[in-house]
């Protein structure tokens, strides 16, 4: 079972969700095996993530190497919200 929902990418970032599965590592916890995963399948691209309790947030990583979550700004926050929102209405 996967620890993640892809739901979209660009140039610089690739989108994901925790699915907040009971019982299933969330993202979050599982940081460190979710940035190789994204890394593998997407390359050096930003990795950003709405956690099991709807926040936005991103994995900040070298290469696939997690190194410390990352908060979004505010002006960050709402540009991804409205480019992923008809995305995340049908996920």
């Amino acid at each position: 079972m996967s620890l993640f929902h892809f739901i979209g990418r660009n140039d610089n970032a690739v989108f994901i969700v925790d699915p907040g599965i009971p019982g299933q590592m969330s993202v979050t916890n599982a940081a460190e095996v979710v940035v190789k995963q994204c890394f593998k399948a997407w390359g050096d691209r930003r990795i950003i993530y709405r956690d099991s309790e709807g926040r936005w947030s991103e994995l900040v990583h070298i290469e696939d190497r997690f190194t410390r979550f990352g908060e979004l700004s505010e002006q960050e926050n709402q540009k991804w919200q409205e480019w992923l929102l008809p995305i995340g209405e049908s996920v």
